[in-house]
């Protein structure tokens, strides 16, 4: 069942008297609530003890090392175009890489609204190329995207491999930045890459494949992702078990001293043990495996090595 921003809010108002049954806030105080809501939301991705789940996903990898990984909207300062180069400036620094593709839509001049492969300019620009002569600056309700890896920005990779057009799978190390820094040609190819660094910058998390393939394996990749953040009040999302009524207790809480107010004894009571209940489930380790020691790569030394995570001659990456 998906829950919208209005039920949560509601049902907190209620819970702290601020409402009666059937009863609806006014148009400032739900959009103070909705702000409210998605701050919850954002401190809570912030702690591995909240995230909710962990996500297999499979893109396309091509002759390039740095892609750019997220579904955030961006709505740039302005585009502007000098013969075929159109020049995107943004409001913040967009963290994209030479390289990158976005996807721009929106604009008046259909010309502008395409995914392209972009060469960056500065922190706060880079450009692509349009075809035609469209009117300049670009205008309309303009937004950009990731158009490498379009999916929510993950938290944390905690695992990838790659397979390639045999079926045949290649686990990947989870590289730091200190073991790519220790790379001294980093522009080498592979057919089959072997290592995966995660920049989780923002909007765009970077994720950077080395070697660079030489073809186009399929890239398998396990993240931890949280919630996301309500667009509006009417906006739905399916929430995991138990997250419904935290996020309403936990709203409860962070509205009270705004209404001068204090949450009830019980409303804090049930939150502490709804928090420890999340917090159990997120954190509970997976079992030993009963049949034979688990292999694990030690990214530093590029040696497998026998024995399951935690237990006696394993390797944690």
């Amino acid at each position: 069942m998906t829950i919208s921003a209005q039920d949560i809010i509601y049902k907190s108002l209620r819970m702290l008297g601020v409402l009666a049954s059937g009863e609806a806030p006014t148009a400032a105080e739900a959009q103070d609530s909705l702000y409210s809501l998605n701050s919850l939301i954002d401190s809570f991705s912030a702690n591995p003890q909240y995230y909710y789940y962990t996500q297999d996903e499979i893109f396309t990898l091509t002759t390039k090392g740095i892609y750019a990984i997220g579904n955030s909207a961006v709505s740039p300062t302005s585009i502007t175009r000098a013969s075929t180069t159109a020049t995107v400036t943004t409001p913040t620094p967009h963290n994209l890489e030479t390289g990158d593709k976005v996807t721009v839509s929106g604009a008046v001049q259909s010309e502008y609204n395409v995914t392209a492969t972009i060469t960056v300019t500065g922190a706060n620009t880079f450009t692509y190329t349009v075809a035609g002569s469209p009117a300049t600056p670009a205008t309309g309700t303009i937004v950009y995207t990731s158009g490498d890896f379009y999916t929510t920005r993950p938290i944390r990779i905690v695992g990838a491999f790659t397979r390639d057009g045999s079926s045949v799978d290649t686990p990947m190390g989870v590289i730091t930045e200190q073991y790519w820094n220790n790379i001294s040609d980093k522009t080498s190819t592979a057919a089959v890459p072997q290592k995966i660094l995660y920049r989780p910058s923002f909007p765009f998390g970077q994720i950077i494949i080395y070697p660079v393939p030489s073809g186009a394996p399929t890239l398998h990749l396990r993240s931890e992702k949280m919630i996301g953040s309500y667009a509006t009040l009417t906006s739905t999302q399916y929430l995991p078990p138990g997250y419904q009524r935290l996020l309403e207790l936990s709203l409860a809480v962070d509205l009270a001293p705004e209404y001068g107010s204090r949450a009830a004894p019980e409303t804090v009571a049930y939150l502490k043990s709804d928090l420890e209940n999340i917090m159990r489930t997120n954190l509970a380790k997976l079992p030993s495996s009963k049949i034979g020691a688990i292999p694990n790569s030690n990214i530093y030394t590029d040696q497998t090595v026998a024995g399951s995570m935690g237990q006696p001659g394993g390797v944690a990456v």
